[in-house]
């Protein structure tokens, strides 16, 4: 942590930024096969992952993470909203993968440009150095922690890679 105060715990499981939208959408659209695709397509922005840009990887042979720049449909500030949008076969949103982990599973929304994806982040519990002595703060996270633990390594074992 670039904050050496907090103290961390674990959770297991990576989270990924996925690109997702409806079965349906990519039906009715071009095809994407590389983030410069996005923009021939309805972009529903959730305000947390940029509101006129998305990064991605590298391209083969560059060093440079591609930005690709939009102009969104639509601006949501709730999960909820851009994933029940994204599945309505409203656009394309970015989410983290355990937002979408029940669309996907069950074939509401479909990841796209996962080849693109930045690596994936661990998860963590994070609180200041001093809290975790705290009789609360201690008990939500000897509360939280197995059963995140234990949601994340559902999600992976259901999905393969989508954690």
């Amino acid at each position: 942590l670039a904050d050496s105060s907090l103290i961390s715990t674990r959770l297991g499981g990576d989270v990924r930024r996925v690109v997702v939208a409806s079965p349906r959408y990519l039906a009715n659209h071009p095809r994407i096969e590389e983030p410069a695709d996005l923009a021939k397509h309805q972009i529903l922005a959730f305000t947390n992952f940029g509101l006129e840009a998305w990064s991605f990887t590298p391209a083969k042979g560059f060093s440079i993470p591609r930005t690709i720049q939009f102009t969104p449909r639509c601006i949501v500030n709730s999960v909820r909203a851009a994933a029940a949008s994204a599945a309505a076969g409203r656009g394309l949103t970015r989410l983290y993968s355990y937002h979408v982990a029940e669309y996907v599973r069950d074939g509401r929304l479909e990841i796209v440009l996962a080849d693109a994806e930045h690596p994936p982040l661990p998860a963590h519990l994070i609180a200041p150095q001093g809290r975790m002595s705290v009789p609360k703060v201690r008990a939500f996270v000897d509360f939280a922690a197995p059963r995140l633990r234990s949601e994340f390594a559902r999600m992976a074992a259901e999905a393969g890679t989508l954690t």
